[in-house]
């Protein structure tokens, strides 16, 4: 079983997720944290980022619902590090800057 590290800005994510309230939002976090949770048990599920970025990456991500998980994995370690809402351009975010934190 994998550690589940999350970083400050995936906690900052998912509370501004969570703030924009009802139901429908409080069930994506849920769905969202329940994602996570399964890579606890399976860290290679999701998809590799590199051919996306068009550069070698340690990272992968994973859908839930109007979201992506964005992670690493690493020695029984999955760490966490954005949860961006789908429809956001996230080749614009800088992911270098968290894979040489860790």
């Amino acid at each position: 079983m994998n550690e589940i590290y999350l970083s400050k800005q995936a906690l900052s994510d998912l509370k501004s997720i969570q703030s924009i309230g009802g139901e429908s939002t409080h069930k994506e976090v849920v769905n969202v944290l329940k994602r996570i949770r399964e890579l606890g048990q399976y860290d290679g599920i999701g998809a590799p980022m590199s051919p996306v970025l068009g550069y070698e990456s340690s990272y992968r991500f994973i859908i839930s619902s109007n979201y992506l998980i964005f992670y690493r994995s690493s020695q029984a370690r999955v760490y966490i590090d954005r949860v961006l809402f789908s429809r956001r351009d996230f080749i614009k975010i800088p992911f270098a800057e968290y894979e040489e934190t860790t």
